[in-house]
């Protein structure tokens, strides 16, 4: 019987992390074109990339994972994972890492993430400028 491990399936979704920025970017640009219209690639690759970076201090692993933290960094607040509540569910110890961020919709209700969109920190994208 053929087994396909979990690394090769990643490795079809994107074999290394420019390849990953350019897919978040494809689906950045396809999905939420009002969000990223105002951005050059340079500019977007750099956001995404921030975002990796985010997601790996979760400890998240799956391109999957990875490429839906971002949307919704861009979606809800580039700091949405500071929300006490969304904070709680993406440190919790009791499910694997990656199917903690797939639970917040779950766990989480609209509310909270009204508070989360309320508290977007514009100056979390670009670090450098502060």
């Amino acid at each position: 019987m053929l087994v396909i491990r979990n690394e090769q399936i990643q490795h079809f979704i994107a074999k290394n992390e420019d390849e990953l920025v350019r897919l978040i970017r494809q689906i950045m640009r396809e999905c939420c074109p009002g969000r990223v219209e105002n951005y050059s690639d340079k500019v977007l690759d750099g956001m995404i990339r921030l975002g990796l970076e985010k997601a790996k201090k979760h400890n998240f692993a799956k391109a999957e994972t990875i490429a839906a933290y971002v949307t919704v960094m861009f979606e809800i607040a580039p700091n949405f994972d500071e929300q006490p509540a969304i904070k709680q569910v993406l440190e919790d110890n009791n499910y694997v890492v990656d199917d903690r961020f797939f639970q917040l919709w779950q766990r989480v209700d609209d509310k909270v993430w009204s508070e989360a969109e309320k508290g977007y920190d514009a100056k979390m994208w670009f670090p450098d400028k502060k």
